[in-house]
């Protein structure tokens, strides 16, 4: 669909029939106003958000999210009785949430300061369902009235800088989330009492020895797009984030092929660990000094750049942090092997200080979505 400029009172500008195919050129570019899901995400739209939204009262989603609208939210989107999906992240917006906007909405990447200015507005959002409130210099302690939004089904407020102990009802949800206690931003666990000087995961598989002698930890357990694992003995964890549309996606990938240069061992390379966004292990209990991190890589999934099928533009693109500071930008496993199927083992020199570890490999809007399959 092609971007207009929306403007004036109407509710509807452009080529808009109802029930017309948006894929046929003489429709394009057009807008649907009977349709009650209107989104307007991935485009460059600028300026105010228009208020006759507030007119369509039919709309049960409306996703404006990754554009440039500035200026406040209109207050007349509270008139969307309908609406259970409001995404508008990832644009300009300022000033205060209105209050009249008392609706359940998926509220996306919401970036700057606003989480902390809209704190008073959020607590009277009663009907919230799914809060998306990751990936933003959000500060200060977790709001405790998050806990009076009794019809919540989703929100693991990645990736913040929020600081202090847990509310109350976090506290609650732990229960059933054992070892959560271990991951708030100053790793708790076993801090000032190391018990470890090494560990190895054989990430998305069985435990397994290396031709080595090293003994890797089984790390096969079903992360989903937004889960964790903590062991036993919260010596290491492992979280999973970002968003699929295959929520039950095990993220973990088996090949058959015979992965070359893997010259500790081959098997290693069976079964690996994959991730919609951002995948992140934690040591826990590490005794403080310097350290030798190894990272060995294969891309088993994407077909080789050579066969010039519809598998073969398949990119794997990421960047490498560890300990908060960034490694390698933009690492592209297949680029970097010259190939796929073959093994990319990478070192790296660390200084451990705070007893504790964190890898972060994290998608970086870069690389190819939907290949092999959707959702990829």
């Amino acid at each position: 669909m092609q971007a207009l400029p929306i403007s004036g009172g109407e509710q509807c500008i452009g080529f808009a029939i109802n029930g017309s195919e948006f894929e046929k050129p003489e429709n394009n570019p057009a807008i649907t106003c009977s349709f009650p899901v209107e989104k307007l995400d991935l485009n460059y739209f600028t300026g105010p958000l228009p208020a006759f939204i507030g007119n369509m009262s039919a709309l049960t989603v409306l996703s404006i999210a990754h554009n440039s609208f500035s200026g406040p939210i209109p207050k007349e989107l509270g008139n969307l009785k309908e609406l259970t999906m409001l995404s508008f992240g990832s644009n300009n917006f300022s000033g205060t949430l209105p209050p009249e906007l008392a609706i359940g909405l998926l509220f996306s990447q919401l970036h700057g300061q606003l989480w902390t200015r809209w704190r008073n507005s959020f607590a009277k959002l009663i009907n919230m369902k799914i809060l998306y409130a990751s990936d933003n210099p959000s500060v200060g302690k977790i709001p405790s009235f998050i806990g009076n939004w009794r019809k919540l089904t989703s929100l693991d407020l990645s990736y913040n800088y929020f600081s202090g102990s847990f509310p109350r009802w976090v506290t609650t949800i732990s229960q059933l989330l054992p070892g959560l206690n271990c991951l708030p931003r100053n790793f708790p666990c076993h801090r000032s009492t190391p018990r470890y000087a090494n560990f190895s995961i054989k990430c998305g598989g069985p435990q397994m020895r290396g031709n080595d002698g090293i003994l890797y930890k089984a790390e096969d357990s079903a992360l989903g797009p937004a889960t964790f694992n903590v062991t036993s003995t919260q010596k290491w964890a492992v979280s999973n984030a970002g968003f699929s549309d295959n929520l039950n996606q095990s993220f973990v990938e088996t090949t058959l092929t015979q992965v070359s240069g893997a010259d500790l061992t081959p098997e290693l390379y069976k079964t690996s660990r994959v991730s919609p966004g951002s995948l992140r292990y934690y040591d826990l209990g590490l005794q403080n000094g310097p350290y030798t991190v190894s990272l060995q890589f294969a891309e088993t999934v994407f077909a080789s750049r050579d066969t010039q099928t519809s598998q073969s533009p398949g990119r794997r693109v990421f960047d490498i942090d560890i300990l908060g500071y960034l490694r390698r930008k933009d690492f592209d496993i297949s680029k970097q092997a010259d190939g796929v199927n073959r093994a990319v083992p990478r070192p790296f020199k660390v200084n451990v200080t705070e007893n504790y570890l964190d890898i972060h490999l994290f998608w970086a809007d870069k690389g190819i979505r939907c290949i092999p399959e959707q959702g990829d």
